[in-house]
């Protein structure tokens, strides 16, 4: 393997690492907005709560998504070298 194939590699990998981070940020926003429109039941502020949990729930599972694909295409990427 090439030196410049393998530092964009760790390039790859670690900007995986920090979009699972974002993930994992992601679904502790739902949970906090969950929880937030549960308690304020069907008030203005709780159903934007519902609102912004439902969008990070939506963008948390895009970003799996598009990470479990990018990672199976450096896999390969890696195994042909």
């Amino acid at each position: 393997m090439s030196a410049k194939l393998k530092t964009l590699l760790e390039i790859a990998d670690g900007s995986f690492n920090q979009l699972d981070a974002c993930r994992e940020t992601l679904r502790q926003l739902e949970s906090l907005l969950w929880t937030l429109k549960t308690e304020l039941g069907e008030s203005r502020i709780g159903r934007l709560a519902a609102i912004g949990a439902y969008v990070a729930l939506d963008r948390g599972d895009l970003v799996e998504a598009d990470l479990g694909h990018w990672r199976e295409q450096l896999e390969a990427l890696e195994v042909s070298e």
